[in-house]
C-alpha cells in the first residue's frame, strides 16, 4: 500500500511584501452556499462594514450567485467576486494568477462547514497568509492557532468577525510568514513526488 498524500506546487508561492491600504482578504471555492459556509458572508461582513477599511476577494465557480447577498449589492467597494480560474495550459494548480492574488492578500477566511481536506488553506498557506477557520473537519487538522491561524469554535459569527478586526490592527505583525510557510511544507508535490518515487 502506498499513500499519495495532498500536496501543492510550493515552489510556486514565494513571499510578497504587501503594501495594502485596505485590509484584504480572500476565500477561495466553488459556490456551494452551505457546505462553502457563502452564507457566513453577510453575516460576518456586517460586523465588519464600518469598523475596518477591507476588500474581501471571493474566487469560485458560480460565485456570481453571491451577487445578490444583501451586504455584496449595498456595499459593492469591500467586495471583489472573481470567477472560477482555470487554465489548462499551466503545468500546476492552482493557477499563476491566483498565486498573485493570494500572495497580494493579508489573511485567508476559511468558510466551510466541512471539507475533505483544505487545499486552500495549504494554498493559502504556501502563499504565508495567515488563516481564520470554523473548527470543523478539514480545518482543523491543518491550523495551529496562534502559530498558522486561529480556529472559531461552534461556527460563532461574532468571535470570526472579531478576529478579523483584531488581525487587522496587528496587521499581522504576530504572524511569521515563514513559520506559516514551514508548516506547509510536508504538502510539498515535489518532495512527495519523489518518495513515492523510490517506494
Amino acid at each position: 500500500i502506498i499513500i499519495i498524500p495532498n500536496s501543492i506546487y510550493i515552489s510556486k508561492f514565494k513571499l510578497h511584501n504587501k503594501k495594502n491600504k485596505k485590509f484584504i482578504f480572500i476565500t477561495v471555492g466553488r459556490f456551494a452556499e452551505k457546505k462553502k459556509g457563502y452564507d457566513f458572508v453577510d453575516k460576518i461582513s456586517s460586523l465588519l462594514i464600518n469598523k475596518i477599511n477591507f476588500k474581501w476577494i471571493l474566487i469560485g465557480r458560480g460565485i456570481s450567485n453571491t451577487k445578490n447577498y444583501k451586504n455584496i449589492r449595498k456595499y459593492p467597494k469591500y467586495f471583489e467576486l472573481i470567477e472560477e480560474i482555470n487554465d489548462c495550459n499551466e503545468l500546476y494548480f492552482p493557477h499563476s494568477r491566483l498565486v498573485n492574488i493570494y500572495k497580494k492578500s493579508d489573511l485567508y477566511l476559511h468558510l466551510s462547514r466541512i471539507e475533505s481536506f483544505g487545499v486552500t488553506i495549504i494554498e493559502a498557506m504556501a502563499s504565508g497568509l495567515p488563516v481564520i477557520s470554523f473548527k470543523s473537519k478539514g480545518g482543523e487538522e491543518l491550523i495551529k492557532n496562534n502559530i498558522n491561524g486561529y480556529q472559531i469554535k461552534s461556527f460563532n459569527i461574532k468571535n470570526y468577525a472579531k478576529k478579523i478586526i483584531y488581525l487587522s490592527k496587528l496587521k499581522k505583525k504576530k504572524f511569521n510568514t515563514l513559520k506559516i510557510k514551514n508548516s506547509v511544507k510536508k504538502f510539498d508535490i515535489e518532495k512527495n513526488t519523489k518518495v513515492i518515487i523510490k517506494s
